[in-house]
Formats: C-alpha cells, structure tokens, sequence
C-alpha cells in the first residue's frame, strides 16, 4: 500500500486528510493528530487517554500516535515470531503486512542512498528548490515502485 493509499483510506474512513504542520506535510502522526477527536481516542483506546488528548499540544499527539504504531508493530512482530514456531504458512493478512513492512524499510534504506540498492536514485536532499514538491512526488514513486519490486 503506497502512502497514498493510506491517506485515501483514511479520508474514506475518517474524512481525515494530509495537513502541513511544518514537517512539510510528510509526518503522518503530526498530520492526523489535530483531526482526531477525544470521542475517536475514547472509542479505541479509553476514557483515560481521551480526556487527556482534549488539552494536549499537537507534537504530543503526534508523539502518542508514534508510540502508539511502535507497540502495535512490536506487537506484530510478537505475534509473527509465534506464527513462525508453528512452521505453517503465513495466513494472507499476516503476509501482506510483513510485505508493507519490509517495503517500508527498504524505502527508508534506500531514500538515505546509503546501500546498494538505491544506485541510479537521487537522494531527497538533491530535490530541493523551486520544484521540489513535484522532484519529491517523482522520487517517492520511484522508491516505492524500486520497494514494491522487490517483495
């Protein structure tokens, strides 16, 4: 799934949208906080969090989202090592997010332009200036169409 997509899903489910706020639109965490209301917290994850969320500052948000996605991915990743003992084929939903996973790791490998696998691709930092967002968008493609190619 391309980040796109996972905005896509998110303005279907949610009707929330990528906002700039001032990490250049590319902070998923800092972009969704300010559209999640303490009702959405209370739903998934408590009245305790949520009456805290009402007065929290954005970054905080952002940085509870963060945290939040590092334990359902430790989670995962628990849940994987068990699957993996019992020498059985993964089952599809499991195997699509280990793909994701990876893919999301050889995207940060290779944007960073420091393994193999990013020859003939610029880094980011090469793309700024007057058409950046449009240089930014042609180079996310490429990354992920390298990354999906590979898994």
């Amino acid at each position: 799934m391309t980040d796109q997509e996972i905005l896509q899903n998110l303005k279907e489910r949610h009707g929330w949208s990528s906002q700039d706020k001032g990490a250049g639109g590319n902070c998923l965490f800092l972009s969704m906080a300010p559209q999640i209301t303490a009702k959405d917290v209370e739903e998934s994850l408590g009245s305790e969090l949520a009456e805290k969320w009402k007065d929290m500052p954005l970054r905080e948000k952002a940085s509870q989202l963060r945290r939040l996605a590092i334990l359902d991915e430790t989670k995962f990743i628990t849940e994987l090592k068990a699957l993996s003992a019992t020498s059985e084929p993964l089952p599809s939903p499991v195997e699509w997010r280990l793909r994701e996973l990876f893919t999301d790791m050889a995207e940060e490998f290779i944007s960073s332009n420091k393994t193999e696998l990013a020859a003939g691709i610029l880094p980011p930092s090469t793309l700024q200036g007057s058409s950046g967002s449009k240089c930014a968008k042609w180079l996310q493609s490429i990354l992920w169409t390298r990354c999906a190619s590979m898994f």
